[in-house]
């Protein structure tokens, strides 16, 4: 990819987000946001090397997000919010990258880019703040992918430096989230499916790591309150989870007919369809598996990763249209009407979801503003009597920091009086 495709490719990609996503950076904090921000706060470098389990999930580089994005932005939730819209950006960037690795099609690269960043199935990623550790994930996933791909097709003297950067990304993604656990057997499956090479000389340190990850999550997950109070097991509803979330990710109506193309076109993606796409449709498949498990639902933020796999799987199944049908003129123009049709379906269900979240922090403001009448100022390391707030709006777990958020003063605490 020249330089110029590239400039061309962020240009696309930028135009995607402020279309589909303008609106978030005027949405407010709630729920876990007041958690992450002033947790990481109190964040120490150690904690990357002793992430702290098993009485939390697994997710320190998380931390350095939100210290960044804080140290960048203060208290300003909108520039809060453009933080995680520029990972965002970032992550459709590599998704480009990352798709060209395999296909060298610039034209579909692109595409797969700018379907990535406008798909309106992960809405609650972009707009919740605290689901930001599901785009930082992501984009470190994308990059190890990348360059190990690049890794796989690079000259002894560039290959060890690629893989090792390959490497740290692949730690960086794993001390992320959760998902990170999935990364190396995907890297090992798109070796073994486009190069059929695997070697013990790369392929040990990234199965040292895998097995770190995998020993450090089951420690992660002892703990109940990890594993949602026994709301996440292995049954049927996984596949009725996985289906909902691959309708959704087509953007396809939930009646019978939408149903039943959707069937047939994942059927055809992951047997009769090339490699290329059979392996993306693969990854878009894999990449739910681990949610999936929850018993009452699949929270849509899972869906984020999923999206790279149907984003890419989606422009190679338009390209390879244009590939099998008559070369004629005619056909590039359907052929281009339709993707720019596909984008704009999906720019126009994000900007729709979006806007659902516009209320979503009015629990927390409210609130906020009933603490500061009360107090209209409070000394550093007070302890507060603060009431109850409404049980089916708000957590009480979150009054604490949402004070001290609010104040902007970590060492405040607080207690609830006997009347709400």
């Amino acid at each position: 990819m020249t330089l110029r495709t590239f400039l061309l490719a962020i240009v696309a990609i930028a135009a995607g987000v402020v279309l589909a996503d303008a609106h978030v950076i005027q949405l407010g904090l709630f729920s876990d946001d007041f958690q992450w921000l002033t947790g990481a706060q109190r964040f120490e470098p150690a904690s990357l090397l002793l992430p702290g389990f098993p009485h939390h999930f697994m997710r320190p580089m998380a931390n350095v997000f939100f210290l960044s994005a804080f140290g960048v932005c203060g208290h300003a939730s909108g520039c809060l919010h453009g933080a995680t819209l520029v990972l965002h950006g970032s992550t459709g960037v590599v998704v480009t990258l990352a798709v060209f690795s395999l296909s060298r099609k610039v034209v579909v690269s692109i595409m797969a880019g700018v379907l990535f960043v406008v798909q309106p199935a992960p809405t609650e990623a972009r707009t919740w703040l605290s689901a930001a550790c599901e785009v930082f994930s992501a984009f470190f996933f994308v990059l190890t992918f990348w360059l190990f791909r690049l890794a796989l097709e690079a000259r002894t003297a560039r290959r060890g430096v690629l893989f090792f950067g390959a490497l740290l990304s692949c730690v960086a993604c794993m001390l992320s989230h959760v998902a990170g656990v999935l990364v190396v057997p995907i890297l090992f499956l798109a070796a073994w499916w486009f190069s059929n090479d695997v070697r013990v000389s790369w392929a040990a340190p990234f199965v040292l790591v895998f097995l770190v990850d995998v020993v450090m999550l089951w420690g992660s997950m002892t703990n109940p309150d990890n594993i949602t109070g026994g709301n996440y097991g292995v049954g049927f509803h996984m596949a009725r989870h996985i289906f909902g979330a691959l309708v959704s990710l087509a953007v396809a109506s939930r009646h019978f007919p939408g149903l039943i193309a959707v069937s047939l076109f994942y059927l055809w993606a992951i047997v009769f369809a090339p490699r290329r796409i059979r392996f993306w449709a693969m990854w878009t498949i894999i990449a739910l598996v681990p949610f999936a498990g929850f018993r009452n639902s699949l929270p849509t933020r899972y869906f984020y990763l999923a999206s790279v796999g149907f984003a890419a799987m989606t422009a190679e199944t338009i390209w390879w249209v244009r590939e099998v049908a008559p070369r004629r003129r005619a056909v590039d123009v359907l052929v281009g009407v339709v993707a720019v049709v596909v984008v704009a379906r999906c720019v126009l269900f994000e900007r729709r979801n979006v806007h659902i979240w516009d209320s979503s922090d009015a629990a927390y403001s409210t609130y906020a503003a009933t603490v500061r009448r009360l107090y209209p100022t409070i000394p550093p390391g007070s302890t507060v009597v603060v009431p109850r707030p409404p049980a089916e709006e708000m957590g009480e777990q979150y009054v604490q920091p949402l004070v001290q958020w609010e104040y902007r003063d970590l060492t405040l605490k607080t207690q609830f009086s006997s009347e709400r």
